[in-house]
């Protein structure tokens, strides 16, 4: 899909992979912006950018967002589902809402705020992207719910391809560990420890942009880890020996 004089949302833009996302397609001839966060304080002035204040995890405040970007650009061509935040930690004990907040947040929130483009655009052409992970191939120790949630969207594009109304595009994100606040906020009660192979932030916007441009069906920014999911197949206990040894048990 081109890029030049769309009408864009982009959740998490605050910081990070959406913040550097961002920064890139603002770039393009004729785009106009609503980059959604909950500290829009930090989302950098542009002409063609409106900062909005939402919580993606409240079903009532996605719902509010769609209204928004109505009123402001007359629809959505292209949304970016990339908020989303992740648990370091033991799985001791029984916690419902521990679970559910998560989910709302990385499951939910992506798969409602799809159907609600599928709604919102019955004949205009439009692109899904949602920022899943390397950990919906492979899971991470001490980061398992948090991975559970990316095999969830994984899970969605593998299904959705059958369905796919002929004037939608989706698109999944697998970024590696991203050199971004993610590890430091990714813990309860101890700072995460960041695993290898890493990359920035940039990196990944530079590769959602290419996706969204090619239209492509899985975004993989590491090569490294692209070349692990080929290997994977052939040699999935050396993977699972890799992925064991990535985190130390929090305290």
């Amino acid at each position: 899909m081109k890029i030049e004089n769309k009408r864009i949302i982009i959740t998490g833009a605050t910081s990070g992979i959406g913040l550097e996302t961002l920064k890139l397609l603002q770039k393009f001839q004729g785009t106009r912006i609503i980059a959604v966060g909950r500290k829009i304080e930090l989302i950098p002035k542009y002409e063609n950018v409106i900062p909005y204040k939402c919580d993606v995890s409240q079903e009532k405040e996605v719902d509010a967002l769609f209204q928004f970007a109505l009123e402001k650009m007359n629809g959505i061509d292209i949304f970016i589902a990339n908020a989303g935040f992740g648990y370091y930690e033991k799985i001791n004990k029984p916690d419902w809402a521990h679970i559910e907040h998560i989910y709302q947040t990385n499951v939910f929130s992506p798969l409602y705020s799809y159907q609600k483009m599928v709604e919102l655009n019955p004949e205009n052409p439009f692109s899904f992207i949602a920022t899943a992970s390397a950990v919906a191939f492979y899971a991470l120790p001490y980061y398992t719910i948090y991975s559970s949630t990316k095999y969830a969207l994984n899970g969605f594009l593998d299904g959705i391809q059958y369905e796919l109304p002929k004037n939608a595009h989706v698109g999944l994100v697998y970024p590696v560990a991203t050199k971004t606040k993610f590890f430091q906020t990714s813990s309860i009660s101890t700072q995460g420890k960041e695993i290898w192979p890493t990359q920035t932030p940039d990196k990944v916007a530079s590769a959602i942009v290419k996706g969204i441009l090619k239209n492509k069906w899985k975004i993989m920014p590491s090569t490294i880890f692209y070349l692990s999911t080929i290997m994977g197949k052939f040699f999935p206990c050396m993977i699972r020996m890799v992925m064991k040894k990535q985190v130390k048990e929090p305290a």
